[in-house]
């Protein structure tokens, strides 16, 4: 029997660590995914949709930013991890829903946008909530304007 391959990314050796003592058919199980594209997540040779992201973040119960990028803990101690939970109780599930729509346009529009893999598409998830809550609809309404002028004067 050959010996396992190593990971080879740092996101794959997160996934490994995340895991933990939960054997990768249980994990696989639980996610609703053959265990070979568990594996294949846990070497580095694919890259798991953004909702598989999620759904292995609350399964192995760690931070995306963790799992994600390697930064903090992978597992906040509890009085850091009851403010994040009241984060998550007031997050505004429309606007998620529209920054995760909008992203997915724009890669389908311009699939470079993915190039960088889970990590980018998430961050660029991240970022788009974080303007859809942060800038007012006014302020919306007119970028949106000054975007279709700027369009319009270039088909012109």
């Amino acid at each position: 029997m050959a010996p396992p391959k190593k990971p080879q990314t740092p996101f794959a050796e997160r996934l490994i660590q995340a895991r933990g003592d939960m054997s990768r058919s249980d994990a696989a199980e639980s996610l609703g995914i053959p265990n070979n594209t568990l594996g294949s997540y846990e070497r580095g040779e694919a890259e798991p949709a953004i909702s598989k992201i999620l759904a292995i973040a609350d399964l192995y119960q760690v931070s995306l930013q963790w799992l994600l990028r390697g930064e903090g803990e992978a597992r906040p101690k509890a009085e850091t991890a009851a403010p994040l939970a009241e984060a998550a109780a007031v997050l505004d599930t429309k606007r998620l829903r529209s920054a995760i729509l909008s992203v997915q346009r724009l890669a389908q529009e311009e699939p470079e946008v993915l190039l960088g893999g889970p990590g980018a598409f998430a961050e660029m998830v991240v970022e788009t909530y974080q303007f859809l809550v942060n800038t007012s609809d006014a302020e919306k309404r007119r970028m949106v304007m000054e975007e279709k002028a700027k369009t319009d004067r270039q088909a012109g």
